[in-house]
């Protein structure tokens, strides 16, 4: 049994995100319907949801959802059927491994993730952040 374990921090300022690509590789792994969606605006700048079938990541003017169901619009995407990896436990084996196999493609625009270990005896810990910069510390009795 190793003395340490992995946990997943962004290294860079902009803030904790994945890909699409690491999205849909973790709901494969998980066995996850996943279905990529974007919010943007069509020739006549209508606001349009439009599914997203590649792994790229869209464009930073779009706004995008990652779900479990297939949808037709953008009502029909509720929060509790959003896919974030955000969510998912920093120390996920699943997620650790995305990582470290995809490197720098696991990252999204604005993140640059990184697995760092720390001593298995740190019970506590806290993740903080610089303008989504993060370093993690032993959680301390704070007066």
């Amino acid at each position: 049994m190793s003395d340490t374990r992995k946990v997943i921090l962004n290294k860079c300022y902009g803030g904790y995100g994945f890909s699409v690509k690491a999205h849909k590789e973790y709901c494969k792994a998980k066995n996850i319907p996943c279905y990529v969606y974007v919010y943007t605006c069509d020739t006549n700048n209508s606001s349009i949801l439009v599914k997203w079938d590649t792994d790229d990541e869209p464009n930073t003017a779009f706004i995008w959802y990652i779900t479990k169901d297939n949808v037709n619009k953008l009502d029909d995407i509720h929060d509790e059927d959003m896919i974030l990896l955000e969510r998912v436990s920093r120390e996920d084996s699943t997620l650790i491994d995305i990582v470290e196999r995809l490197g720098k493609e696991a990252n999204s625009r604005y993140s640059e993730l990184k697995i760092v270990e720390i001593p298995n005896s740190i019970k506590e810990y806290v993740i903080d952040d610089y303008d989504g910069y993060e370093t993690l510390h032993e959680k301390v009795q704070v007066w």
